[in-house]
């Protein structure tokens, strides 16, 4: 498997951000009508850009949450909203509360798997 890396950008962590900006908007498995911002979502601020969401066409993760795991640190969950292009890509208080500080930039190498939804405080299906 491909090496994932972990970045950050400001646009997930704005709670006003419309959910029509990202992938997950009015696709099959989009959130936009249940959840018109991101800071609508149970969820934010962890809350960006997913490996498995690869565009709006291929929405079937959106809405599905992810245990992300660096050494030394604390895991943190995150709820794919948007396609990370094969990374993650996450608002900067969830980079922050993963790496103590968003200094970093991006983190290569991560650990990453698929849980249950209610651990990004998601209602599950």
């Amino acid at each position: 498997a491909m090496a994932v890396s972990i970045s950050y950008d400001p646009v997930y962590g704005n709670p006003g951000q419309s959910m029509n900006t990202v992938a997950c908007s009015n696709g099959k498995f989009g959130l936009a009508a249940k959840y018109p911002t991101l800071g609508d979502l149970p969820a934010f601020p962890n809350v960006g850009g997913i490996p498995d969401i690869p565009d709006w066409n291929n929405d079937q993760n959106c809405g599905t949450c992810w245990k992300v795991t660096v050494p030394n640190r604390n895991p943190i969950f995150i709820l794919g909203v948007d396609s990370g292009k094969g990374n993650f890509n996450v608002s900067p208080q969830a980079f922050t509360e993963l790496t103590g500080s968003t200094d970093a930039g991006r983190v290569n190498d991560i650990q990453y798997e698929k849980v249950s939804a209610d651990n990004c405080k998601m209602p599950v299906a």
